[in-house]
């Protein structure tokens, strides 16, 4: 019986049986499938907390991704200011040689 309900699942499969197995089959065939859903809800609740130790709640996982997020906004802010502060000084360095250009322009004019 148990090879039978780890075969079949649906309740069409059984039907054609309910008339043909006396009371104590159909009572084994129910005992059946409440000791294979019992060791599928056992094996998938162990699977459960084998994720909550290891990655945590959902509270955690969400504060987790809301940090790197935080993090990594503020690295990308810090790159920017850096990269806006090293153009600035190839600005003022390109319109000071600008200015000495035109000085030299004017003066050979």
């Amino acid at each position: 019986m148990r090879s039978f309900t780890q075969k079949y699942n649906r309740l069409e499969d059984y039907e054609p049986y309910f008339y043909k197995w006396n009371d104590e089959e159909m009572a084994n065939i129910g005992l059946t499938l409440c000791h294979q859903v019992d060791y599928m809800m056992n094996k998938y609740l162990q699977s459960l907390e084998k994720l909550f130790v290891t990655q945590g709640g959902i509270k955690e996982r969400m504060y987790a991704a809301r940090t790197g997020y935080r993090k990594a906004q503020d690295e990308e802010h810090q790159r920017l200011v850096a990269e806006n502060a090293t153009l600035r000084a190839q600005l003022a360095t390109a319109q000071e040689e600008i200015a000495h250009l035109r000085k030299l322009i004017n003066k050979n004019e």
